[in-house]
């Protein structure tokens, strides 16, 4: 069993004697893949979402069916695809199902128009329906490609994000790729961020290509996932998570998933009452639960963290 490391880094590099906050990040940092494990094909299921809205009209979408081509190149029979195409309608012109024929890719792609309004919720939403019922061994992700201009449908981002929160937390993530020159950059890296997937933004197919690239190799090369973190605060001490990290019923904070030679990380302040200068300061215990691509549990904890209580005045930067 090859463990994650759990590693606290503090902005400063004490407390405050007289109380105050501290920031810091805790970082799950995965192993290198050892030279001798067999590299394993991960099988992939992937839901392409392509805004086809008048906003896309022109050049942006035909940069967005570029760029569901390039990715269907890169997918094998062991891996699924799904296309979904949206303006105020949504429409499946691909199932999921393995990835068995380039042609039936560009004959599936070759007739989309643009026109209609945005109904950006409803596209994805669809492209994540399609991906329920994935095993424990294949990785799925919604890769939604768009301007982000919403105009119909549920338009609350927050809303949204809490929805992709949700999804992430079923095993299906949420990719974003801003397209044009005017998207709605809030929006498209809010649903990345909250949906444990990448943001990307070009104007052109070829400006992605190394990009996604990137995110296949990254699914491929995935080390654990499912990663949850107990923060365990010690006495006199409240935490305040400052990432995008979401609070699940258990009291566990859910983290990305984990590529081999990678790290997921949480930005966390402790507020932290006054204690006497000179005196070491017990602040944070954490575990870390996550299952390997194997299906295999590991819990990892750090040792408590520990910083000198000192005057705010000669305090510095760790």
């Amino acid at each position: 069993m090859h463990n994650p490391t759990l590693v606290f880094s503090p902005l400063r590099n004490a407390v405050p004697a007289q109380g105050g906050a501290v920031d810091l990040l805790l970082r799950v940092q995965a192993p290198d893949r050892p030279a001798d494990m067999a590299v394993k094909h991960t099988p992939k299921r992937l839901a392409l979402v392509v805004d086809r809205s008048g906003s896309m009209h022109g050049e942006p979408l035909d940069e967005a069916m570029k760029c569901v081509s390039h990715i269907a190149k890169h997918l094998t029979r062991l891996d699924d695809l799904s296309i979904v195409v949206y303006d105020s309608r949504v429409d499946v012109l691909m199932p999921i199902g393995p990835m068995l024929s380039q042609d039936a890719v560009q004959t599936a792609i070759s007739q989309v128009t643009s026109g209609g309004s945005t109904n950006l919720h409803g596209g994805w939403l669809a492209g994540a329906e399609q991906l329920e019922g994935g095993s424990d061994h294949s990785i799925s992700r919604v890769l939604l490609l768009s301007d982000g201009q919403v105009n119909e449908g549920l338009r609350d981002q927050s809303e949204i994000e809490a929805q992709c929160t949700a999804w992430q937390a079923k095993g299906i993530t949420t990719t974003t790729v801003g397209l044009g020159r005017n998207f709605n950059e809030d929006l498209m890296v809010g649903m990345a961020q909250a949906g444990g997937g990448q943001n990307y933004y070009g104007q052109r197919a070829e400006d992605l290509f190394d990009s996604f690239d990137e995110e296949l190799s990254l699914l491929q090369a995935m080390y654990m996932r499912k990663l949850s973190a107990k923060l365990i605060p010690a006495p006199g001490v409240i935490v305040e998570m400052l990432s995008t990290g979401t609070l699940q019923a258990d009291g566990t904070y859910r983290m990305t998933d984990l590529a081999w030679d990678s790290e997921s990380w949480l930005a966390v302040r402790l507020h932290v009452s006054p204690t006497a200068a000179g005196t070491v300061r017990d602040l944070l215990a954490v575990t870390v639960t996550s299952t390997t691509m194997d299906g295999a549990p590991i819990a990892v904890t750090a040792p408590m963290l520990q910083l000198e209580a000192m005057d705010e005045a000669k305090i510095g930067r760790a």
